[in-house]
């Protein structure tokens, strides 16, 4: 005789049945392109942005059509390093925003001694969506980009 089957699952004494699996979930960087329609940067690309001497970062979307990405160094970085890095930063974000018609979006880099993480969770998020527009730990922009 097969054993039955209950939906109640009240015969696992002591243990809880899961209802849903949560991975690891980014936030889309959504924001307004050229033509004033709201586009996104893929979140894997925003994973696997990487420049050497960069040893953590974040996107925080500030605006409908404006971000900031915030960087944590490597430790002891020279400010010739430090301005190497910054030069390398925006060339690549200026390409992807190319790429996706978004050369009306602005965005600064900003120098970060810590990054922060979400307040509900504690959960450290690579995009940022809350629009926080006060920075917290961070040193004045290295630099802004204007729309074009």
């Amino acid at each position: 005789m097969a054993p039955s089957v209950r939906d109640d699952y009240s015969f696992y004494r002591g243990f809880h049945r899961v209802k849903a699996l949560a991975g690891r979930r980014e936030e889309k960087l959504l924001l307004l392109n050229e033509s004033g329609h709201e586009d996104f940067i893929h979140p894997l690309l925003i994973v696997e942005f990487f420049i050497r001497g960069m040893e953590r970062f974040q996107v925080v979307r500030t605006g409908p059509a404006a971000f900031t990405f915030r960087v944590k160094l490597q430790a002891d970085q020279l400010p010739t390093e430090r301005n190497r890095v910054a030069r390398e930063i925006c060339a690549k974000w200026d390409a992807i925003l190319a790429q996706k018609n978004m050369r009306n979006v602005r965005y600064q880099v900003e120098w970060a001694k810590e990054l922060s993480h979400d307040a509900r969770t504690g959960k450290f998020r690579l995009v940022d969506t809350s629009l926080r527009t006060e920075p917290m730990f961070f040193s004045p922009a290295v630099s802004l980009h204007p729309a074009a």
